[in-house]
């Protein structure tokens, strides 16, 4: 997932993008994973497009239903995340 220049992706926007992918390499439908995960489609599709907000037991949910860890899910969320900068201290 790349963001355009001057745009960086925020931490919902990366996970639900995962989510998507994961779902489609399953070949599961929107309906499907969410019955799976106890969640509406609906709500699974905003997930999926960064625009609802999610808690960590949701995640959980949709996580053990892409029989994927929670916390690889996570993490390959941000495999290709540019590393952040870090500022120099001022000098005294």
């Amino acid at each position: 997932m790349t963001a355009p220049a001057g745009r960086s992706f925020s931490a919902q926007e990366r996970i639900g993008a995962r989510i998507r992918e994961l779902r489609q390499q399953r070949g599961l439908r929107l309906e499907d994973l969410g019955q799976q995960a106890g969640i509406s489609y609906q709500y699974l599709s905003g997930v999926e497009n960064g625009k609802e907000n999610f808690s960590i037991s949701v995640l959980d949910r949709i996580a053990t239903a892409l029989e994927v860890p929670l916390s690889r899910l996570i993490v390959s969320a941000f495999k290709d995340a540019p590393k952040p900068k870090l500022r120099k201290p001022d000098a005294p």
